[in-house]
């Protein structure tokens, strides 16, 4: 167990790496149950069920995701089993690296298998530390408007703000985030620089659970709470760039994630990276039209 780190969690699942092996392990969690009385009845009603899920999971991303996105964007899921004494470890030893809004959730040690991934937080065979790894992971959410005939007149506002606005509006109000993201998902997959550095440059200002940088593994910037990253946060970012880039150490505490010529520079690289590939029209288009959700949706109307 040494050798596993906490990487991060959703809604669904916890992932804990390991360095050594180069793999994540993504471990289903289930609520926390506090019915005490009913407890026994819902675990052995819950095994079967849980292990179906891992299945589900594991055929979705290779008949439908796969297809739908191109093989080399999508990595093969590999279910491996694990027992449940090492599913216990898991959740005793990362209970205390866990956020507090999270906690509703637990390790499910019923699950005797998890899935294991290959770690993209690190580069292959190197180890080297006087050259580093940063590995940027982008949560884009859904970037198309729905143009479905199914949608009700109640909700025609589906077609004109995108389900991810929507719902940081929702958020704001519940208290999950202190404020708005500027973030719009239609710009990231609009294919347009302009408006995929506009994207880029609100999930750097406020990355919520949207965005997270890593070095070596280890999580450099990104949410911690519910405010978006403080100033000092920004500057150890920048100034890990400006390293990285070969550049004098700027010591301005005027410049921000805004102003910064090396956060430019990287939110560059990366829409060089996602615009580069032969495959990126599959992609956009895939994103920008709501086609391939019509089967599903004529069978309940919105």
């Amino acid at each position: 167990m040494d050798e596993w780190e906490y990487r991060g969690e959703g809604n669904a699942s916890l992932v804990i790496a390991s360095k050594k092996e180069g793999i994540v392990y993504r471990v289903l969690k289930r609520k926390v149950n506090k019915n005490s009385q009913d407890g026994h009845h819902e675990k052995e009603k819950s095994k079967e069920h849980f292990e179906n899920v891992m299945k589900y999971k594991v055929g979705y991303i290779t008949h439908v995701m796969k297809p739908l996105l191109c093989e080399e964007y999508v990595s093969p899921w590999k279910l491996v089993a694990v027992s449940k004494d090492f599913l216990q470890q898991v959740s005793d030893k990362f209970q205390s690296f866990r956020p507090q809004a999270r906690l509703s959730t637990e390790v499910n040690t019923l699950c005797s298998h998890v899935v294991q991934l290959p770690d993209f937080c690190l580069l292959p065979g190197v180890q080297n530390d006087n050259v580093p790894t940063f590995c940027i992971e982008i949560k884009p959410k859904a970037g198309f408007l729905p143009t479905s005939e199914f949608i009700s007149e109640d909700h025609q506002i589906k077609k004109s703000v995108c389900r991810f606005c929507m719902h940081q509006r929702l958020k704001l109000k519940e208290g999950k985030w202190s404020c708005l993201s500027e973030y719009c998902p239609i710009d990231l997959f609009s294919g347009k620089r302009s408006q995929m550095k506009k994207a880029l440059s609100a999930l750097f200002s406020n990355p919520q659970n949207n965005l997270r940088i890593f070095k070596n593994g280890a999580l450099l910037y990104g949410a911690t709470s519910k405010h978006p990253p403080t100033k000092d946060v920004q500057l150890q970012l920048i100034n890990q760039l400006v390293s990285w880039y070969g550049q004098c150490s700027d010591d301005d505490h005027d410049v921000s994630i805004a102003t910064s010529p090396a956060i430019h520079s990287l939110q560059d690289v990366i829409i060089k990276a996602l615009l580069s590939s032969s495959q990126n029209d599959t992609v956009l288009s895939s994103s920008q039209n709501d086609t391939v959700l019509e089967p599903i949706r004529k069978k309940r109307k919105l």
